[in-house]
């Protein structure tokens, strides 16, 4: 050991249900709480629960993009693909936009900005 503490990350889910969409937020834990490392599985039976193949994770509250959640992202977005269904982010802040270029994620992970533009699959038109 080498004397740094690693405090697991934990996330509470705010669930709500659109026409053919499930809107996932990702809030930082407080009360019940489910671990970083069962996000995939997790959204995978809320999107079962609800009948739909088709999610948008909200991000606007998470601070980093680390390896652990961004390994759950690529897990997931195989799963509902896979399964014809559409997986979407928005309110994805840019330095984690910046870590999904590194991965070369960026095109399966496009950057919305508002949860409308997700469902719409339209992206802000970059300047000339």
């Amino acid at each position: 050991m080498n004397g740094h503490s690693v405090q697991a990350v934990r996330w509470n889910y705010l669930v709500e249900r659109g026409p053919d969409w499930l809107f996932v937020g990702l809030r930082s834990g407080d009360g019940e709480t489910r671990p970083q490392e069962e996000l995939a599985g997790d959204i995978w039976s809320l999107m079962d629960r609800h009948l739909v193949n088709r999610v948008v994770l909200e991000l606007d509250e998470v601070e980093q993009l680390n390896s652990t959640l961004l390994g759950q992202l690529v897990l997931l977005h195989k799963r509902v693909h896979a399964n014809g269904g559409i997986m979407r982010l928005s309110g994805l802040r840019q330095d984690s936009q910046q870590v999904l270029r590194m991965f070369q994620l960026e095109d399966r992970f496009p950057r919305y900005v508002l949860r409308c533009d997700a469902v719409r699959g339209t992206l802000p038109s970059k300047p000339r």
